[in-house]
This record gives structure tokens, sequence and C-alpha cells, in this order.
């Protein structure tokens, strides 16, 4: 079984200078499960679903595998929810009677070893690749001049989330490109969408506690863990509009450990 490595002190450095808040995803994934659990989420009455990238890049999420068991996948490339109003309904029509629903939605980035941002080497490989690759791709193709002249006229049929993320990226390329760091300007851009998109499909009538945990994975190159930056973690019950603030509770945990 695979196990993946601590960070040296160099490299962990080379992350928390783009994101210092983060922290190492199987610390994020024991935390949430201790306070979702003391909110009465159990292995029995809880469905976990996710909104992430399918990059396999991203075996944070299947840490939660281990406490909630099976996982019922929101999202397409870049982690926009691409099963939509449908895919929500068949979600939470699965899950236990009078039970919840957890879901952990994110966008996703790479960082290299010597701290470049959007490549890393992934197991097996030599070579660096791209991450997210979606949105990273549509970000060059949109700095090619050929590209932002002939998009319109393309034949996308096949290739409709492509598609999806390059209008995201068009919306807000003058945002991204006047960063100092557009990676992570264009990593923020696409978490906020997912953001809007999840909230967008749960019904406003839903009856039931929903937590959401929301954030951006960093990824890391062969073997290491994998870090994670939260920025939302709360319960809501649309129905009875109600919500529960679960991030300071995160965060004492977090602070518990430094």
């Amino acid at each position: 079984m695979f196990k993946p490595k601590e960070l040296s002190s160099e490299y962990k450095e080379k992350i928390l200078k783009y994101f210092p808040h983060a922290i190492r995803g199987d610390i994020v994934t024991r935390e949430v499960n201790n306070i979702l659990q003391k909110q009465n989420f159990t292995h029995e009455n809880t469905l976990f679903g996710t909104s992430c990238c399918p990059d396999e890049i991203n075996d944070f999420v299947t840490n939660f595998r281990t406490t909630w068991g099976n996982i019922f996948p929101l999202a397409g490339l870049g982690g926009i929810p691409f099963t939509g109003v449908t895919g929500f309904n068949a979600f939470s029509s699965h899950k236990p009677d009078n039970g919840n629903l957890f879901i952990l939605f994110a966008s996703h980035i790479g960082i290299d070893e010597l701290g470049k941002l959007g490549n890393i080497i992934r197991r097996g490989m030599t070579k660096k690749t791209p991450t997210c690759g979606s949105a990273i791709t549509a970000y060059n193709q949109f700095m090619d001049k050929e590209f932002r002249t002939s998009i319109n006229q393309r034949d996308d049929e096949w290739d409709e989330q492509q598609k999806y993320m390059e209008t995201i990226i068009e919306q807000s390329l003058p945002m991204i490109t006047a960063s100092p760091e557009p990676l992570l300007t264009l990593t923020e851009v696409v978490y906020d969408v997912i953001y809007k998109k999840i909230l967008k499909i749960i019904p406003k009538d839903f009856d039931g506690n929903i937590a959401l945990l929301g954030g951006i994975q960093i990824n890391t190159s062969k073997d290491f863990f994998d870090y994670f930056l939260f920025k939302e973690f709360k319960i809501i019950n649309p129905k009875n509009k109600e919500e529960i603030n679960l991030q300071n509770d995160l965060q004492r945990a977090f602070n518990r450990r430094i």
C-alpha cells in the first residue's frame, strides 16, 4: 500500500510561500471528520460526495473514504459540478433515511520541488505535467493569439466541459493576466465558480443537513503528502434556512497541531 512521505522543509516552505495557511491533507481529513462526527455525522447516516477534478493526483479526496465509505462524484474537469441539478438530486436521493450529505469541493494546483506553480512530476514519470491541466490548458490557449481568433469556429461537441472551462477563463482573463501570479488567481477563479455552482444545484427547499468543505488542493510531486487550503466549512439546512459555521472549530484544531 502506498504511503506518502512528508515534505522536506525546503519543499514545504515553497508551498507555504503561496498558501501560508495550507495544512497537510491527511491532517485536514482527520480533523474535519472529528468535527463532523461531533455534529452527528456518522458513517451510517452520511453519504459523501465530491466536486473535485477527476485527475488521479487528487488522492486527498480518497482519504475520506476510510470514514465515509462510497463517494458520489459530482464533478468533471477542473472540479466543476457538471452533473448539475440532476446529479445532485441523484446524490441526495441515495442518502440514508433521515441522514446527512457531506460534499467536498475544491480546485487544485500543483507545486513542484523547485516551487514552480502549475506543474508536478507524477509517480512513475520523469516529465512534469500541468496541474490543473484543464484550467492551465485553457489559460495558455488564451495567451495564443491564433486560438483567441479561432475559438468560436471550432466544433466542440465532444469537448463541452473544456469549452465551459474556456468560457470561465475568458470571462476572468483581465484579472488573471493582471495578477503577479496568474496561475494562483486562475485557481481562485475556478474555486469560486465551483462554490457558486454547488450552491446553485442544491434546491432551496432541500430538507436535511449538508456539510460543505471547500478549498484548494495543493498537489505535490511523486510520493509526498498533498496539502489543502480550506476556505469554507459549514453545515447548512436549506429548507430551515439554518447554518452552522465550523471554520473556527477547524482552525482551532489546526492551531493545536502547530
